[in-house]
């Protein structure tokens, strides 16, 4: 038999257990609510989970094999820094997954965090990078495809999007056919618009507004196909095709990249020292 000062220590040694779990409670939720303060007033900024299905925006099917890249970033006294860059492929369903993430953000402007998606063989824009920027188009015109539709094994060709969660530069143009802005991170949808043989095929996607932006980038795609002729037929029309993109910054930079991608070819023929090297349009 236990005397009762035995007893009464045995009860406090059975209690400890009870402590320990109350006191590691306590500090998650100190942990929680201290990160929480943080967030609330900037000094740490937290990426939820991304989790989206990327579909065919005329047939709602899901899309595989997509490069998707997340960039989280900021802007400090040294200028743009990227806190995180991740790359993923979309599954055969179409879907595709980020973790979450926690970033210090001392002294740094938030700028929110990127989800580009590009198909690896259309080669359009470069698979990373927030907006995708008039220079992704003017550098990659050689990406832009020569024929129109699906490929020769009959799989459809998609142009690239740029999803923002965060604050847009006011001050950086960009076409808003390949821009959007991120839905709810969680069980979202990414509508991919495809390369078409008739800009009058996008007609077929329900939504009025993603139907206008189908139309005004396989009009531009369809000017960039005739880049590599040299008939005065072909620079009318594909002159007449920039025209009727948006009638504004997209046309400009339609015209401005023929032009470029003409002079190209022409350039072998007046210029007894060209260099292909020095060509961005060059094959």
């Amino acid at each position: 038999m236990f005397s009762s000062a035995e007893t009464a220590y045995h009860n406090r040694t059975r209690r400890w257990p009870k402590y320990v779990g109350l006191l590691v409670a306590i500090l998650i939720l100190l942990v929680i609510l201290l990160v929480g303060a943080l967030c609330v007033f900037g000094f740490v900024r937290f990426v939820p989970p991304i989790s989206a299905k990327v579909v065919d925006a005329i047939t709602g099917k899901p899309v595989p094999g997509m490069s998707v890249c997340l960039q989280v970033e900021a802007m400090n006294l040294g200028g743009l820094e990227g806190l995180r860059t991740d790359m993923s492929r979309t599954s055969a369903s179409g879907r595709v997954f980020f973790w979450p993430s926690v970033h210090a953000a001392l002294l740094m402007a938030w700028r929110g965090y990127w989800i580009r998606v590009t198909d690896p063989s259309a080669q359009i824009a470069p698979p990373c990078g927030s907006y995708v920027a008039w220079m992704d188009l003017l550098s990659g015109a050689k990406g832009w495809p020569i024929n129109l539709g699906p490929d020769e094994n009959g799989r459809p060709k998609y142009f690239p999007v740029a999803l923002l969660r965060g604050e847009p530069d006011p001050y950086f143009p960009r076409w808003s056919a390949l821009h959007c802005a991120m839905g709810f991170p969680v069980g979202s949808r990414i509508a991919l618009i495809p390369v078409l043989p008739k800009a009058s095929d996008c007609k077929q996607i329900p939504d009025p507004s993603l139907a206008e932006d189908c139309r005004q980038l396989n009009t531009y795609a369809a000017a960039m196909s005739l880049r590599e002729n040299d008939d005065p037929e072909s620079w009318a029309l594909a002159e007449t095709l920039c025209d009727e993109v948006d009638h504004s910054y997209a046309s400009a930079t339609c015209k401005g990249v023929f032009q470029g991608a003409r002079r190209s070819r022409q350039a072998p023929r007046q210029n007894r020292n060209y260099d292909p090297a020095h060509n961005a349009f060059a094959k």
